[in-house]
């Protein structure tokens, strides 16, 4: 289990950040077929997969954004976020077995709601390539 941090809105500035690294395996995609459903062959299919473009299966986009959930729940703000939207637009593939970094740096303060925009990077180690770019808007309830 990951320690959360109990990091407050005053406590945070602008160009605070966080990042973690994880590995995209086959398990995390198959339980993500089976929990959502998604079984579009690019992801899971590997004789249609190798007939595009991609030559193999894609992960799917929405295991990447999904980081990001640990990424504001646990680390950047932590404890004390809501995560209220995002949004991401993706630039380069993520495969099976890639390595992916997910980095977050609050880019903004809104003090009268005590809401903070961040920034975030999602780049596959891997192949050394931006997978996806994005930013998420977070209150915090201390």
């Amino acid at each position: 289990m990951n320690r959360l941090s109990n990091t407050t809105y005053d406590q945070l500035s602008v160009g605070n950040s966080a990042e973690l690294i994880e590995i995209i395996n086959q398990k995390v995609v198959l339980n993500f077929i089976k929990l959502f459903g998604d079984n579009n062959p690019l992801h899971c299919d590997t004789d249609y997969a190798a007939s595009t473009e991609f030559g193999q299966p894609v992960v799917h986009g929405a295991i990447l954004t999904s980081f990001c959930s640990k990424l504001v729940g646990v680390y950047l703000p932590g404890k004390y976020a809501l995560y209220l939207s995002n949004e991401f637009k993706f630039h380069d593939p993520v495969f099976i077995n890639d390595k992916i970094k997910i980095r977050g740096l609050i880019s903004r303060k809104v003090d009268a709601f005590k809401i903070i925009e961040i920034t975030i990077e999602i780049k596959n180690l891997t192949a050394n390539k931006i997978a996806a770019t994005g930013k998420a808007l977070v209150r915090l309830l201390k």
